[in-house]
């Protein structure tokens, strides 16, 4: 019934609780252990919301009914970025679930019977429910709705829990409604703060500036003693702190596909052909041999043909014939002709030699038609010259394949061109120059115009590495993993003839990629990087990524919280040091008069003067600075012909100059600016109500540690 599937929608499946909870009893004792060694934790816990822990089974349950959900909405389970997003929205859900009762209890907030009766049959119908049962007319159809729940009883089972589990979640999904629409009327804005946004966006500054850059200065130069890092540091402690970051070493072994294991796939391939112009059932016969899940048999117009077709002749595509082996797209095949039929529009190929004339003056164009006709006489005497002399003279990128333009559609081409080859009868030479809108074309007819297209069949086979060379690219890693510490580690490194160890230093608990590995398996290496039972120093099992093993050495472990002197103190040694720049910078500008260009002059090397034109507040950069929020703010308050005495900004010091000023004209009205506002801060208001929550009750996830 369709308005199962619509509810499927809003809902999560029932039976997803039934069958999590089959896995967790089946598996519970090993996976859910408080000891399990596959989760790297005495405690199976995700998160704290508010002082309460959440366990995995709990958290597990939340995922389960948010990801049977998906594969219901969508026809398809989703994919690994797909259920990153699930597993968030899991914890989101189960934070407002948690927390969000107690708001709505203090509020005084709650929804009545009749509330949910008028949401499935009242005068404010559910919209899903709404766009599914509605008359010719685009109506709400009442009574259909009535009688659909009238008849709840005779659904199937399966589809009487889905709709009492949309019904359950109505409650809750309406004192999020109310909850939300409460957080709108909180929101303002004044006439002020309106016409403001109204000059920010339109007030405009032309303004001029000398730029010295803090890179002006070699580092080596500026020396920074320990003394001043420290006091730095003390003075600003509660600025500095850690997040949560793994270092690590790691060295690969490959099992890429070797050129024994490609030429193997191609032999099989090779001794397939005979096989396959033999069989009858060329969608079983690929079936049973490609790797290809893409459909068995296709049509292709002959402009369309796979790109290792595109140089057999038209007349050898006959059916039964098998044409291969191909090297394609990283992948080794082999096609059969199983058929042909008309297509609507003709198809040509041809291939040709441009003497273009775009933006040639006459005496141009009529140079380039004399020696586009000597060409063709010569062509005419000897034809086998067509390719040779389309390198030679040819202005197009089919200079490099013989002035091939392969195959093309009926009108595909301009008309003249168009014309001269799907009017031609024959293969071969057009004895006539073709003029078009880019030239002179000498023109050869290589495939005269057909309807046709081709039916084929394709077998491909993915160029993968045999057993053999992963068991030895697994057997090299499971040595060099018997390292037990860091010198062994790289003891090992120097022992194996290019080996190379890879670093990879700041790796947070969420990460996605180290370096440039990706994909689902990198969090197992992730995951191991933060497992409790991960001391500094220990070398890891093997991991399997997509084409290698790796195993990694942790180097580095920081945990959240106030970082420590020597954590940080390369970036404040980098810190002090700018600010030492910018007053050495400023030392030697202070007293300079004149213009911008004459103080730059006097300064020397390192200083320019730039201009930027139109900078208002919402101006993101400065042209040929960069960032520079100070300058940005400067330049909107000061009035046309100010100019400041030197000042440190992101990158280097600046002097600015404001040459001319244009305020936005005045308008009586702020009305739209003040509505687009108020919308801006709802929407906002909405998105960051649960983030604000989370920080208030201190709540923390630690759902890296387990996918």
């Amino acid at each position: 019934m369709a308005i199962v599937n619509k509810i499927r929608e809003k809902a999560g499946i029932a039976v997803g609780f039934i069958a999590v909870s089959m896995i967790l009893f089946i598996v519970g004792g090993d996976l859910l252990s408080p000891n399990s060694k596959l989760l790297g934790s005495k405690k199976n816990v995700v998160g704290v919301i508010d002082g309460n822990e959440i366990g995995l089974e709990e958290y597990s349950r939340k995922v389960e009914e948010l990801t049977a959900n998906y594969r219901v909405r969508l026809q398809r389970a989703p994919n690994d970025f797909e259920m990153d997003y699930i597993r968030q929205e899991a914890w989101n859900a189960i934070v407002t679930d948690l927390i969000m009762t107690k708001q709505y209890e203090k509020l005084g907030l709650m929804v009545t019977k009749e509330e949910i009766v008028d949401m499935l049959q009242g005068n404010n119908i559910h919209p899903q429910l709404a766009a599914e049962f509605k008359d010719e007319q685009g109506n709400i159809d009442k009574n259909r709705l009535k009688q659909f729940f009238a008849n709840f009883k005779n659904l199937p089972l399966e589809s009487q829990m889905q709709v009492r589990a949309f019904k359950d979640q109505l409650p809750t999904e309406r004192l999020r409604q109310k909850y939300e629409k409460l957080l709108g009327y909180s929101t303002y804005v004044t006439k002020l703060e309106a016409e403001n946004e109204y000059h920010n966006r339109y007030n405009k500054v032309d303004a001029k500036y000398l730029y010295v850059p803090f890179n002006s200065i070699v580092d080596s130069t500026i020396q920074v003693t320990d003394s001043q890092v420290k006091e730095y540091f003390d003075k600003n402690k509660s600025k500095y702190t850690n997040e949560d970051n793994r270092g690590i070493e790691y060295v690969s072994f490959s099992f890429k596909a070797s050129g024994n294991d490609s030429a193997a796939i191609k032999k099989e391939l090779e001794d397939l052909m005979p096989k396959f112009k033999e069989f009858q059932d060329d969608t079983t016969f690929v079936q049973a041999n490609s790797d290809d899940n893409a459909t068995t048999v296709r049509s292709y117009r002959m402009n369309e043909l796979p790109k290792e077709l595109q140089s057999v002749e038209a007349a050898k595509l006959v059916k039964g014939e098998v044409f291969g082996v191909f090297l394609s797209e990283g992948r080794y095949k082999i096609h059969k002709v199983v058929g042909s039929k008309d297509d609507t529009v003709f198809s040509a190929r041809a291939s040709h030699i441009l003497f273009e004339t775009r933006g040639k003056s006459d005496a141009e164009k009529a140079e380039q038609k004399k020696k586009a006709t000597e060409v063709l006489d010569r062509i005419k005497k000897n034809a086998s010259e067509f390719e040779a002399l389309a390198a030679i003279y040819n202005t197009d990128a089919t200079k490099n394949s013989g002035g091939d333009l392969n195959w093309f559609k009926e009108k595909q081409m301009v008309k003249p061109f168009n014309d001269a080859v799907m009017n031609a009868t024959a293969k071969g030479l057009v004895p006539t120059l073709v003029e078009t809108e880019f030239g002179y074309h000498i023109l050869k007819v290589t495939e005269t115009k057909t309807k046709q297209q081709i039916q084929i069949a394709t077998v491909a086979k993915d160029i993968v590495p045999s057993e053999a060379t992963r068991e030895k690219a697994y057997a090299d890693a499971a040595n060099f993993a018997k390292a037990t510490n860091s010198d062994e580690y790289f003891n090992n490194v120097k022992a194996i003839k290019g080996l190379l160890s890879l670093q990879a230093l700041t790796i947070p608990p969420d990460a996605k990629y180290i370096n440039n590995l990706s994909g689902a398996k990198v969090r197992e290496v992730v995951r191991w990087t933060y497992n409790e039972e991960t001391a500094l120093g220990m070398v890891s099992p093997v991991f399997e990524l997509d084409d290698m093993y790796i195993v990694a050495l942790l180097r580095d472990k920081k945990d959240k919280g106030e970082a420590k002197f020597e954590d940080v103190k390369q970036l404040i040694t980098a810190k002090v040091r700018e600010e030492m720049k910018a007053q050495q910078i400023m030392d030697k500008l202070k007293g300079m008069t004149g213009t911008l260009e004459e103080i730059a002059q006097k300064y020397g090397q390192g200083a320019t003067v730039l201009t930027h034109e139109d900078l208002n507040i919402n101006s993101l950069s400065l042209t040929g600075v960069g960032s520079a929020n100070q300058t940005i703010g400067k330049a909107n308050a000061l009035a046309k012909g100010a100019k400041t005495a030197p000042y440190k900004d992101d990158n280097g010091v600046l002097i600015l100059e404001i040459v001319n000023v244009e305020e936005a004209q005045k308008v009586a009205d702020h009305a739209a600016y003040k509505s687009e506002l108020e919308k801006q801060r709802e929407n906002m208001s909405k998105y960051n109500f649960l983030k604000a929550i989370k920080k208030l009750t201190k709540t923390e996830d630690y759902i890296a540690k387990f996918y």
